[in-house]
């Protein structure tokens, strides 16, 4: 066969993703018609979305083994059914218990059955540009909030959210189960090429089966790195439109940040893949780490706009392009016979640990959003005074002390860091981003 047709599992594995990744996520598009028809709480809903990140890491490890027995082909097609009835199922739930069973079951087993079986038949078809094979398959999933979510968004506008999942599940049906018969087992010649600028020393014996995998420390080292760098990158992507916000961005501004963080990944993925094939994809990873770890300290300095989308260019570039490298580090190291059990363990570490950082976010609460833009600002006292005007919060006192609260008052009344009398009245407090929304 081919060394070519690698480039066709390449194609087919980015529909893929891009589908099935924008069809799972596009859950925030639908909450509020949702509720709004149905009478459940945004918590409830929202709940779908979670138990799909539990199961999805659960389902990913099995999903990842089973590929190392029986190949990738038909883990596809299975999960683009359970894809295609989940959210057919969903679409025409009348109790929320059945809707978060279809959508958190059956949608997120199907989601894990697509990045540890498709990543692993990839990194085989490849010796000398695997990794800038696995960062094109990723790319599906960089541009699938830019498609597949505008879609959604329309379809529901136009037709009801009831009638726009169930077009949704049709359609992703019949784009993945075509695709998912393109993806074929590499020869063994290829499989078993070694990478020609490969800076990875082999293991030796190479592990072949699950027990061996899991008796090498070299697995734990790596689902750890791999769970850092995620929990590392997560923080600064979820809340950076928040903290804008707060900073005196305004929402369509804050919102572009966002876009402009989606925009560098995709060109991270590229860039870091070429850099691999090119000097090392081990000597890449370290170097996109260090990247990211320069852009998650800058995010202290960042309070105007132009800084915060220099910010996203960094962190865009750095976590989009070191992600899809994983892979080949670990085909590099454990070889092609349990690719798919070392993907699908560590994507269990990095769904559950993004699930967490979701979690936190919306336990968070209301005042610490409030003191942030403070604690930030205050590392250097120009900083500091400059968010205390925009933000209109007190003032310090003449000698650079603050003046202490009386005692028994209010936390509102006491907002800006303890100091009294604030400028603006506390109820000002409460709708504190729209002020500064407005005022911007």
């Amino acid at each position: 066969m081919s060394r070519n047709y690698g480039w066709v599992i390449v194609a087919a594995g980015a529909v893929i993703t891009c589908v099935a990744m924008g069809a799972m996520f596009a859950l925030p598009v639908y909450l509020q018609p949702i509720a709004d028809q149905t009478g459940w709480t945004r918590a409830g809903i929202s709940g779908a979305m979670t138990i799909g990140f539990i199961v999805m890491g659960v389902a990913g490890f099995f999903w990842g083994t089973l590929t190392d027995r029986i190949g990738a082909r038909p883990v596809v097609l299975i999960a683009a059914l359970m894809l295609g009835l989940g959210l057919l199922v969903a679409s025409q739930a009348t109790d929320l218990l059945i809707f978060q069973i279809a959508y958190g079951g059956l949608v997120g087993a199907s989601g894990g059955a697509f990045f540890a079986p498709l990543m692993a038949t990839t990194v085989a078809w490849f010796d000398k540009h695997r990794s800038l094979a696995v960062s094109l398959v990723s790319l599906g999933g960089g541009v699938a909030p830019m498609v597949i979510t505008p879609l959604a968004t329309v379809l529901i506008q136009t037709y009801g959210w009831r009638s726009a999942m169930m077009y949704t599940a049709i359609v992703a049906a019949a784009l993945i189960l075509p695709a998912a018969f393109l993806i074929r087992r590499a020869p063994e010649a290829i499989a078993a090429a070694p990478t020609p600028q490969s800076d990875v020393v082999p293991a030796e014996p190479r592990p072949s089966g699950m027990a061996s995998v899991f008796r090498s420390p070299q697995f734990f080292i790596l689902a750890g790195v791999f769970f850092l760098c995620c929990g590392a990158h997560s923080g600064p992507i979820f809340h950076t439109v928040s903290y804008a916000m707060l900073c005196g961005a305004s929402a369509l501004a804050a919102a572009s940040i966002y876009s402009v963080e989606g925009v560098a990944g995709l060109f991270g993925r590229l860039i870091f893949g070429v850099l691999a094939d090119r000097i090392g994809v081990k000597r890449v990873i370290i170097g996109g780490l260090a990247l990211q770890a320069v852009g998650i300290y800058s995010y202290i300095w960042v309070s105007e706009l132009p800084q915060f989308y220099a910010l996203a260019v960094i962190l865009g570039l750095a976590y989009g392009g070191v992600m899809p490298l994983y892979s080949v580090l670990a085909r590099d190291y454990f070889g092609p016979r349990v690719m798919g059990t070392v993907l699908g363990g560590i994507n269990h570490h990095d769904l559950l640990d993004r699930h967490g950082l979701r979690a936190r976010r919306r336990r968070l609460p209301l005042r610490h959003l409030r003191q942030l833009p403070l604690a930030l600002c205050r590392v250097r006292a120009h900083r500091a005074r400059r968010c205390r005007t925009r933000l209109g919060l007190p003032a310090k006192a003449r000698g650079g002390r603050p003046r202490r609260a009386p005692a028994g008052l209010t936390y509102e009344q006491k907002c800006g860091g303890g100091t009294w009398p604030p400028r603006q009245p506390a109820s000002s407090f409460r709708n504190l981003p729209t002020a500064v929304a407005a005022s911007s």
